[in-house]
């Protein structure tokens, strides 16, 4: 390994669709260093513990184990990864899942080319990154949860399987 790569930060990027880890990779540019992939929250695991990356890019939805589930694994065993979630759905309910004390960003897919970049950099020096199209929504439906008055759809809008217990 060259000393130039020693310094970039480490990723590793998962989601079921091979032309979203192509588009991810091409996104992330020199910049960073994609250190492995994933096709699923169990293989995430796996590469998380074999990469030791700085960020994990994870897509929400996925088969076999979800990014969401895969966060929470990894939360549970002490792996303090950085985790930027990535999902097609703007909806403010599955931004919140995976933001409660998983994750560190959340890219819509839509908005890749423009936000995701801007995401790991931003995770990494311990902030947070949510797609502006998403932001106002979630912050209303926080709002609502802390004031009693949201209640918990993510089973009818996103599946079952983010809706697990921790």
């Amino acid at each position: 390994m060259d000393s130039q790569s020693e310094n970039k930060l480490r990723i590793v990027v998962a989601d079921d669709h091979p032309k979203v880890i192509k588009t991810v990779s091409e996104l992330l540019g020199t910049e960073f260093e994609l250190v492995g992939s994933a096709k699923n929250g169990l293989e995430a695991i796996g590469a998380v513990a074999q990469f030791k990356p700085d960020v994990l890019i994870t897509d929400i939805e996925m088969p076999m184990m979800d990014g969401i589930r895969a966060a929470r694994h990894l939360r549970r065993i002490g792996c303090n990864v950085n985790i930027v979630f990535i999902s097609s759905s703007p909806d403010p309910e599955v931004a919140s899942a995976a933001m409660s004390d998983h994750g560190s960003g959340f890219v819509l897919k839509s908005r890749m080319a423009t936000d995701l970049v801007q995401a790991v950099r931003e995770v990494i020096v311990g902030g947070q990154f949510v797609s502006e199209t998403v932001h106002a929504a979630l912050a209303a439906y926080q709002t609502s949860l802390a004031a009693g008055t949201a209640g918990l759809t993510l089973e009818r809008n996103c599946g079952s399987a983010i809706c697990d217990a921790p």
